[in-house]
C-alpha cells in the first residue's frame, strides 16, 4: 500500500518518479515497490511510458495531476506527435483512461537483433542543478529524446549509463541518484549538432494542437514551393537532388553517418535514402528525428512545424493561373514556357485545365478564371453548417463525431479542400470532441431512443450495447460527461445500466 508519494519534478520521467518512490518508501526490494504501483508486481516498468498501474496508485496519482497531463508532460508521448491527429488522440485517451500500451498505440520503434541497444542518458550539469534544487537527481525526458547527444541548455555531451531501454530489460527500478556520478561535463562544439539538438528539443516541448488536422507530410511538401526541389508547375519533386543536399548539409553529423553506422539501425541514422523522403511527404513515415532533420534543413521554425498551415493556393494553381493569363494575352506555348518556366508541353497541359469544374464548387474554373478561396469560404459556410448538423445527429439519426474528414466526405470535396477555407475549418473545429465526450452523447441518444419503446425498468446494458456498439470500458469512460447532454437523474440511470 502506498503511504507516501513524492513530488514529481519538472520534465521527470514517470519511470524516474516510481524509482524515487522505491528509494523513499523503505521497501527492502524493488519488487515490493512495484507491488504497490503496478497491476502485477512482476511488471517491467517502462522507461519511456507508463506501465499498467493498479487502481490505488491511479487514484493517488490523479489527486496530484490528471492522467492526461502526466502522459503529455512526463512520458515520451510528444516524440510521436507526427503520427497523425486521429492516432495520437486515440492513444492519449487510451493511455490516460485505460492504461493502454503505448507500444501498440503509437509507432514506437522496436529494436532489432544486431542493432546497438539504447541506454538511459543524462546531463551532468542538469543532475548537479537537480541535486542543488531538490536534493537528488532524476531521469528527465530531455536526455531520453532519440538521437540527441547534447544538452542544449548546458552545451555539453550527455553521459550514457549501462541501463538499457529495452523490453528485455529486467523489471527493476534504477534510482537516478544512485546511478549518476559526479563527472566533469564534456563541452560540445557550438555547431550544427548543437543547433539541431536545440531545434528538436523545442519541437518536443511545444504543446500538441490536437485540433490541427494538417498532415505533416503535406505541410513539408508545401514548403518545397518556390525551391529547386519542385518543378515549375509543382507536379514533380526532385527527391534525388533534395537527398543529396540534405546529406551534404548534415555531413559528419554524429548519428547521421558515423563510424558505427553498420551497428545502427536506419531509424537512428536519419535521412539516408530516397524512399524515406517519399514516405515522409506521403505521410507514411512519422519519425520525429527525420522530420526534424528535414524541417530544420528547409528553414522551418519549430512553431511552424508544430502548428502547420497549408498555403491558400498551391504552386500548381498559381502556375495554371499565370499560364491562363498569358494565353489570354495571345502568347503561344513556347513564349509562355520561357516566361513561367517548364517545357511547352507542361504549359499546354496546364492550359487543359481551363473549363474544368472544381468538385463541390461548380461556379469556379481553373484556367482563365482563378479560384477565389475567400469567396468560396464565405459561400460554402452555410452548406458546411448544414453538413455539420446532419453529421452531429440526434433524434432518430445516430450521432457521429464532427471531424474535418467527415465534413469533407459529406461535401464530396477533395481531401485537402477544407484547409483552404479558414472560416469553414473554424466552424468544424468548434465541434471538436474527445472520444469519451462523443461516447457520452451517443449513450444519452441511445437511452432516450430506447425510452420511446420501453419502460425504464426494461432497458438493460445489452440494449445499449446493441445500439451503440460501445465496449464496457468506453461506456465507463463516458460517465463523467453524461451531464453535458442529460439531466442528473437521466445520467445516473444510464450509469446504473452497467453491470457491477
Amino acid at each position: 500500500m502506498i503511504g507516501f508519494m513524492p513530488e514529481i519534478y519538472p520534465d521527470e520521467l514517470v519511470y524516474s518518479w516510481f524509482a524515487r518512490y522505491y528509494a523513499h518508501s523503505g521497501h527492502p526490494a524493488y519488487v515490493s515497490a512495484l507491488g504497490d504501483l503496478m497491476e502485477k508486481k512482476n511488471t517491467r516498468p517502462d522507461v519511456e511510458f507508463i506501465s499498467r498501474i493498479n487502481k490505488d496508485a491511479k487514484d493517488i496519482i490523479q489527486k496530484m495531476m490528471p492522467m492526461e497531463e502526466m502522459v503529455l508532460g512526463h512520458t515520451m508521448f510528444p516524440y510521436y506527435r507526427f503520427a497523425g491527429n486521429a492516432r495520437i488522440s486515440n492513444a492519449l485517451w487510451a493511455m490516460s483512461a485505460n492504461g493502454g500500451d503505448a507500444h501498440q498505440l503509437l509507432p514506437v520503434f522496436k529494436g532489432k537483433h544486431g542493432v546497438q541497444a539504447r541506454h538511459i542518458k543524462y546531463c551532468p550539469e542538469c543532475a548537479s542543478e537537480s541535486r542543488e534544487a531538490y536534493g537528488e537527481a532524476y531521469w528527465d525526458r530531455k536526455a531520453t529524446i532519440r538521437n540527441i547527444g547534447i544538452c542544449p541548455k548546458h552545451k555539453c555531451r550527455l553521459e550514457e549509463t549501462s541501463i538499457e531501454i529495452s523490453a528485455k530489460q529486467s523489471p527493476r527500478l534504477y534510482v537516478a541518484e544512485g546511478e549518476i556520478k559526479d563527472t566533469m561535463p564534456e563541452l560540445a562544439e557550438d555547431g550544427l549538432g548543437f543547433q539541431l539538438a536545440e531545434y528538436m528539443l523545442e519541437v518536443f516541448q511545444s504543446p500538441i494542437d490536437f485540433k490541427n488536422g494538417v498532415p505533416v507530410g503535406d505541410f513539408l511538401k508545401s514548403r518545397l514551393q518556390g525551391t529547386k526541389y519542385l518543378s515549375a508547375r509543382g507536379m514533380q519533386m526532385y527527391i534525388s537532388l533534395l537527398l543529396d543536399d540534405i546529406q551534404d548539409f548534415y555531413q559528419g553529423l554524429q548519428g547521421t553517418a558515423n563510424e558505427n553506422a553498420e551497428k545502427q539501425d536506419a531509424q537512428y541514422q536519419g535521412i539516408t535514402e530516397k524512399h524515406q523522403l517519399q514516405h515522409i511527404f506521403s505521410n507514411k513515415n512519422s519519425d520525429f528525428y527525420k522530420i526534424c532533420q528535414l524541417a530544420f534543413f528547409l528553414g522551418i521554425s519549430p512553431g511552424e512545424l508544430t502548428n502547420p498551415r497549408l498555403p491558400k493556393r498551391t504552386q500548381t494553381e498559381l502556375y495554371n493561373e499565370k499560364v491562363a493569363q498569358l494565353y489570354a494575352k495571345g502568347l503561344g506555348c513556347h513564349r509562355i514556357a520561357r516566361e513561367v518556366g517548364g517545357s511547352p508541353s507542361t504549359v499546354r497541359e496546364a492550359n487543359k485545365t481551363k473549363g474544368k469544374k472544381l468538385q463541390g464548387y461548380p461556379a469556379a474554373r481553373l484556367g482563365k478564371q482563378a479560384v477565389d478561396w475567400d469567396v468560396m469560404d464565405k459561400e460554402m459556410l452555410p452548406e458546411v453548417g448544414k453538413a455539420i448538423n446532419e453529421i452531429y445527429g440526434g433524434g432518430k439519426t445516430r450521432p457521429k463525431r464532427v471531424t474535418g474528414y467527415a465534413v469533407t466526405r459529406h461535401m464530396e470535396w477533395p481531401d485537402r479542400r477544407l484547409q483552404y477555407l479558414p472560416k469553414c475549418r473554424e466552424l468544424v473545429e468548434a465541434y471538436y470532441e474527445e472520444f469519451p465526450v462523443y461516447w457520452a452523447r451517443e449513450a444519452v441518444w441511445a437511452y432516450k431512443l430506447l425510452l420511446r419503446d420501453k419502460g425504464m425498468e426494461d432497458i438493460h446494458w445489452r440494449d445499449m450495447r446493441v445500439i451503440t456498439n460501445l465496449r464496457k470500458d468506453n461506456f465507463e469512460a463516458a460517465f463523467p460527461y453524461l451531464e453535458r447532454f442529460a439531466d442528473k437523474g437521466t445520467a445516473e440511470d444510464i450509469r446504473g445500466l452497467l453491470p457491477k
